[in-house]
């Protein structure tokens, strides 16, 4: 899979290194790292051990700008990483080194400017930086295993395998996508990919600053936005959920393709996977992909429907808030319970399935209980205002934890497949048309 450059260009630039050393010192550098001593200018690259990822300085189509950026070996179009991206430098006297204090710097030598910095606070300036074949631009101690800064901490539009969506406290850090300004400024762009830290750990895509999309809770197998997780057949993605940290990423289990997500300009979210059978990045997965992907499409307490017209019908039991409303198609106040007090009078839950999950922002979750379903009805029948309960890992048989949706149920969609399985408070009375509705069909 490796491209001409490295095939025939390159083994040729370092036989000419070797001959004429003095002439093509500026493209010659073609190692993973640079130490104290070393350093990387504007027409250098490292090219990591096996020859996946490079670093150097690129400037994106249509634009006269230069940037330090990450990106495929085979594929120097594509960038992951960008350091000084909200800092361009304007000319070609870019230059990154290991200052005296053991940072990365990226220095405009024209200027005598820091435009980027690793901004550590170390006790030895005798470190290497290294980029890996994964991607990750290092910095550790000369001898040391122990990392001390990585880019992979720092994402920026673009998610491979060991990028994390998450966050963690102690560390004071938040791993979140945000994507380009346009399709050649790496600034800081309008929309950004990450987890809510305030105790639900959702995941959203949002566009200045507003939620447009959400990937579900996950279920110990897969996000419940995504029925179609599993079948990816060499990635398999991977959820944390602890106390002080959480994320998500992805890894490779299977040989042949290479895969990248992407927070676009647009606000889209796409997935992109290249295999060496196909030679190209076709789309493979796509956020807002549909109508029904838009967050709360139909209000609370409502339902996203494709194949129904206008997408949107209410949960049962529940009605339109403002009918009047609902039947011109604006669906914004969502619907409202048919049966307004609902507490200790006989109702049940009615088994919902194929649907995404509700927002988990009003919900309690606990993954690591043993607490069966029948357990979980007990807990949410104790609580008046809870309005739904589902398994909260169903990786195992049987189930355990549980997930207690609270008041309003919001951003809701149906599917035609998948295995999950909402348990939703209703009154007796929609308990028994339910059954009736069965005992005819059975008929």
């Amino acid at each position: 899979m490796l491209t001409f450059l490295h095939n025939h260009l390159l083994p040729l630039l370092l036989l000419w290194c070797f001959i004429f050393p003095t002439i093509f010192i500026s493209i010659c550098r073609a190692g993973d790292k640079i130490s104290f001593n070393t350093s990387m200018k504007d027409g250098d690259i490292l090219v990591s051990s096996g020859r996946k990822f490079a670093l150097g300085f690129f400037s994106p189509i249509g634009s006269n700008k230069r940037y330090l950026g990450v990106g495929y070996a085979d594929f120097e179009d594509i960038q992951i990483w960008v350091a000084n991206r909200d800092r361009p430098i304007n000319n070609n006297s870019g230059v990154l080194k290991i200052d005296g204090r053991g940072n990365l710097v990226l220095i405009e030598t024209m200027n005598n400017t820091i435009v980027w910095s690793s901004k550590g606070t170390f006790t030895s300036r005798n470190h290497i930086a290294r980029i890996l074949d994964s991607g990750n631009l290092i910095l550790k101690k000369d001898g040391c295993s122990k990392t001390l800064w990585q880019s992979f901490d720092y994402p920026t539009n673009t998610m491979v395998p060991g990028v994390r969506v998450g966050f963690n406290t102690k560390l004071d850090l938040n791993w979140s996508l945000t994507s380009w300004k346009t399709d050649n400024d790496p600034a800081i762009g309008d929309s950004m990919y990450m987890m809510d830290h305030r105790g639900s750990n959702e995941i959203y895509l949002k566009t200045k600053n507003i939620i447009t999309f959400r990937i579900g809770p996950w279920n110990g197998i897969q996000f419940s936005e995504y029925p179609t997780m599993k079948t990816f057949n060499n990635i398999r993605f991977k959820y944390v959920n602890e106390e002080t940290f959480g994320y998500y990423t992805f890894e490779y289990i299977g040989k042949g393709s290479i895969s990248r997500l992407v927070v676009q300009r647009t606000g889209h979210l796409e997935l992109f996977e290249y295999t060496d059978a196909s030679k190209k990045w076709p789309l493979s997965g796509k956020g807002l992909s549909d109508e029904c992907d838009h967050y709360s499409r139909c209000g609370p307490n409502g339902v996203c429907d494709m194949p129904v017209d206008g997408f949107c019908e209410c949960l049962t039991g529940y009605q339109p808030t403002n009918h009047i409303e609902w039947r011109n198609r604006y669906f914004g106040k969502g619907c409202k319970r048919r049966v307004t007090t609902l507490c200790h009078s006989g109702e049940g839950f009615l088994s919902l399935k194929t649907l995404k999950f509700p927002d988990i922002t009003n919900a309690t979750l606990d993954y690591k209980s043993n607490a069966t379903l029948q357990d979980c009805e007990h807990k949410c029948l104790e609580t008046c205002s809870c309005t739904a309960f589902s398994a909260a890992d169903i990786s195992q048989k049987p189930s355990k934890g549980c997930i207690l949706w609270y008041s309003d149920l919001i951003d809701i969609k149906r599917f035609r497949f998948g295995k999950t399985e909402l348990f939703l408070r209703v009154p007796a009375s929609e308990l028994e048309i339910e059954s009736k509705k069965i005992r005819k069909l059975q008929k």
